[in-house]
């Protein structure tokens, strides 16, 4: 995994522990449990840094600190563009839900941070439900037979990406040479420097192959102490002048480029020209369908 900033985003880029005592010890990322994976858990652990106060379990990760409603309303918004996301929600200690879930975590970890600090004053949590799908960096396109969910594939990552435009949410898409044109956020300092905004985040995009679905995962916005209207302008000014220049960026990141790629019989890499033809197509399909929902749309 890539080097992040331990002080933002944390808990969803960390290796989570079992104890070595445990029945169910095994090593385990976020992205197994949101994964087609299934790993045994018996409980809920602590990400093995613990900064961003994720719990993780086989059906739920939980976060108790780290986050804001700004996770709910991009599920909310993806939902609207047709997308399948961990629907994210907030809940309360006075829900049904805490009591089935967060109650359950917090008696697994003895109602103890991962330091060992009593855990108190704690009423709200961020629920997200465990989803089906693998990695951006594992899939490539000819183990897909069908070119309709290609073109799925391909319209819902140009959904997603309008999206992340829209919403702010810079943790996903290589898009840092054209950070200038979407304006600076006090959210933008990279803190330590190991990661940048718009950089790209392989690990926050999965695949579904079997449905034709991209999802994106440990999404939000980044709009705190900044005026949202004046950088949505921003966002679609930087689609409407390089709508064409983004599109091939995209399909030539190398993390893209490996869908494109496979070895024939000789171990030569060839690339699957007709898929990549299709997902360009596509991906330019996806994002004019959120400019006009997202934008445009009065």
């Amino acid at each position: 995994m890539k080097e992040y900033s331990e002080k933002k985003h944390v808990a969803s880029r960390v290796i989570f522990q079992q104890k070595k005592n445990s029945p169910c010890h095994q090593t385990i990322s976020i992205w197994d449990i949101f994964s087609q994976k299934k790993p045994i858990q018996c409980k809920y652990q602590w990400s093995s840094n613990g900064d961003d106060g994720a719990l993780i379990g086989d059906k739920y990760v939980i976060k108790l600190s780290g986050y804001n409603s700004s996770a709910e309303i991009y599920d909310k918004k993806a939902r609207g563009l047709g997308l399948i996301t961990p629907d994210s929600q907030i809940i309360t200690s006075k829900s049904r839900l805490w009591k089935e879930t967060v109650e359950v975590a917090l008696k697994d970890v003895r109602y103890r941070w991962r330091n060992g600090e009593k855990i108190s004053g704690i009423d709200t949590a961020l629920l997200m439900k465990k989803i089906n799908g693998q990695e951006l960096t594992n899939i490539s396109l000819d183990k897909i037979p069908k070119d309709k969910s290609v073109q799925n594939i391909f319209q819902n990552i140009g959904k997603i990406l309008v999206l992340d435009l829209y919403m702010r949410n810079y943790d996903r898409f290589g898009l840092e040479k054209y950070k200038n044109q979407l304006g600076n956020s006090e959210y933008d300092d990279p803190g330590d420097g190991k990661w940048m905004p718009w950089s790209m985040n392989e690990e926050n995009l999965f695949i579904n192959i079997d449905t034709g679905k991209a999802i994106p995962i440990d999404s939000g916005s980044y709009f705190r102490g900044i005026n949202k209207k004046k950088y949505r302008i921003y966002a679609y000014k930087l689609l409407e002048n390089n709508k064409e220049d983004i599109i091939t960026d995209i399909i030539n990141n190398s993390y893209f480029k490996k869908m494109f790629t496979i070895n024939n019989k000789k171990g030569e890499e060839v690339i699957l020209k007709n898929k990549k033809i299709i997902a360009k197509n596509n991906l330019e399909i996806g994002i004019n369908t959120a400019i006009e929902k997202l934008f445009l749309k009065k």
